[in-house]
């Protein structure tokens, strides 16, 4: 596992579409230039609840792990991420995370051998994460990341128009 600096987001047009959908269509790109990505996932954080939550995914496999959660304070890499704006790789799963935790374990079923983790922020405050996942191992070398990197932009301006959707609509 390594951690890396990350680079800011830049904004790209939003589709008409829900999340999924995007995820889904962005997948679909990726696999073109990437064709080693199984699995595109966000997990929404409820600072409230201090919880991770699968929110959205784009699984072509169809294994779907929607809605699971689980505490943000159990997961100190990833809030080291989030903390330092900083992004993280795991080239082998099944011998780096922790296979107790129901999560790592579903991933670990599913035969994903690698993941690749973005924060994502909403005016600067932390909302969550993009993970990219794949059923090979050592997938997400730095060039890799460089050409994931666009598609994170894409999903991050999606996350966020649809994040200030709800907030907006929540507040009036």
């Amino acid at each position: 596992m390594f951690i890396r600096q990350r680079q800011s987001f830049h904004s790209f047009p939003s589709q008409m579409a829900s999340l999924n959908q995007h995820l889904e269509h962005v997948h679909h790109q990726i696999k073109d230039k990437v064709p080693q990505v199984d699995r595109i996932s966000f997990t929404l954080y409820d600072a409230h609840l201090d919880l991770l939550r699968t929110y959205a995914e784009s699984d072509t496999d169809g294994n779907t792990l929607s809605h699971h959660e689980y505490p943000f304070s159990e997961c100190r890499s990833l809030q080291e991420c989030a903390n330092k704006n900083l992004y993280r790789v795991i080239n082998d799963i099944a011998t780096t995370v922790n296979s107790t935790r129901n999560h790592s374990r579903w991933l670990i079923e599913q035969g994903y051998l690698s993941s690749f983790t973005v924060p994502t922020y909403h005016h600067n405050q932390f909302i969550g994460f993009i993970n990219f996942n794949s059923h090979q191992s050592h997938v997400f070398s730095p060039k890799v990341q460089n050409e994931l990197m666009p598609f994170c932009e894409q999903i991050n301006f999606t996350i966020n128009s649809e994040y200030s959707l709800v907030h907006s609509i929540l507040t009036s």
